[in-house]
């Protein structure tokens, strides 16, 4: 029982073989540890301010007429919720609107940010408004592996008058 304390949570596989239409691709990536898996919008140096523990990158193909449509999957780990509360933030651009997958999560046509307790999904492809059932289904299950906790409330304290968002 000691022994399976001392493992890291992310261990195993968060993102699922499937969701929805999509089907993960051989040869998705195995989860990593490395600062480098986190791809190239993510530089180390903010990965290691915000508390990042692993990357796990997954590809997803979906029939889609006669083509294939392809989009890829990454869930970063975090220490804790605060941590994923701060890369979620650094992450999300000011062309992504709110949308109802999570509290805080948000939307491009090329790529969806969803912030669940201490793990940041982040999906790209092309016109991705056209998988929400695949997206839900993403969500939903991703969400069964997070850690819980309280976001930051700045926030709610900022005064709406004036705002300007983003």
């Amino acid at each position: 029982v000691l022994l399976l304390a001392a493992l890291p949570a992310f261990a195993g596989k968060i993102l699922p073989q499937s969701a929805g239409r999509w089907t993960a691709t051989a040869g998705s990536p195995l989860p990593d540890t490395t600062p480098s898996s986190a791809g190239p919008a993510v530089s180390q140096a903010i990965l290691n301010e915000y508390g990042w523990v692993s990357t796990e990158p997954t590809n997803y193909a979906s029939p889609d007429g006669s083509n294939t449509t392809s989009i890829q999957a990454t869930v970063f780990q975090m220490k804790d919720p605060t941590a994923s509360y701060g890369l979620y933030s650094y992450l999300r651009t000011p062309e992504m609107a709110r949308t109802e997958f999570a509290d805080h999560s948000s939307m491009s046509p090329e790529r969806v940010l969803v912030l669940l307790g201490n793990l940041v999904l982040e999906v790209r492809g092309s016109d991705l408004a056209r998988f929400q059932p695949e997206l839900k289904s993403l969500v939903s299950t991703v969400k069964t592996h997070a850690q819980d906790g309280p976001f930051p409330t700045l926030w709610q304290h900022l005064p709406a008058t004036d705002m300007i968002e983003h």
